[in-house]
C-alpha cells in the first residue's frame, strides 16, 4: 500500500496536475494491481540484475533457475557473452547512449541532455546500437556478419 501511495505522488508530484479526488481511488487500485502482479511474477521467476560496469562478472558466475534446462541456460549464457562483446565492439557514443537508455534508465530527452546532442540524434545513436546488438548476439564472431553487417550499414546510409 505504501508503493502504491508513494508511486501515486511520484507521478503527479512532477509537472502533472493531481487529479481530481474521485478519480484517486481508481488509480491507487490500478497501481496496487500492477505492484501486485510484479511482485507474483519475481517470485514465479527471480530475475537476477548484473551491473554494466561489474566488468569482473562473467556469465557463468550467474546463477541458473532450480528448474532450467541445461542447453536453455548453456544457450543464454552464450548468447549474454556476445551481447557483451557486441557492447564492446559498439562506437563510443552508441554504446554511451545505449548505457544510459537501458541500464541508467533514462529518457531520450534526458540521454540527449546529459551526451549534449539532440533528441533525434539519440533515436539515431539507439537503432543502431540496437540493431548491432541484435545482429552481433546471432554471430559467434563479428567477422562472420559480413552481408548482415553490409546491409545494416547500408540502411543507416539511405
Amino acid at each position: 500500500m505504501q508503493e502504491s501511495f508513494t508511486r501515486f505522488f511520484a507521478r503527479f508530484g512532477k509537472n502533472e496536475p493531481v487529479p481530481a479526488p474521485d478519480k484517486h481511488r481508481p488509480y491507487l487500485f490500478q497501481i496496487a494491481a500492477n505492484l501486485l502482479h510484479d511482485r507474483h511474477r519475481d517470485r514465479q521467476d527471480p530475475a537476477h540484475m548484473v551491473s554494466f560496469g561489474d566488468s569482473e562478472l562473467e556469465a557463468d558466475a550467474l546463477p541458473a533457475p532450480g528448474n532450467a534446462n541445461p542447453e536453455h541456460v548453456a544457450a543464454s549464457r552464450q548468447r549474454l557473452e556476445r551481447l557483451q562483446q557486441a557492447l564492446a565492439e559498439l562506437p563510443e557514443r552508441q554504446r554511451e547512449a545505449l548505457v544510459l537508455y537501458r541500464f541508467d534508465g533514462l529518457t531520450q530527452d534526458e540521454v540527449a541532455e546529459r551526451m549534449q546532442i539532440s533528441r533525434r540524434m539519440v533515436v539515431k545513436h539507439l537503432s543502431r546500437a540496437f540493431a548491432y546488438c541484435e545482429l552481433r548476439v546471432q554471430y559467434a564472431r563479428a567477422d562472420q556478419m559480413g552481408p548482415a553487417l553490409a546491409e545494416l550499414r547500408n540502411e543507416d546510409e539511405a
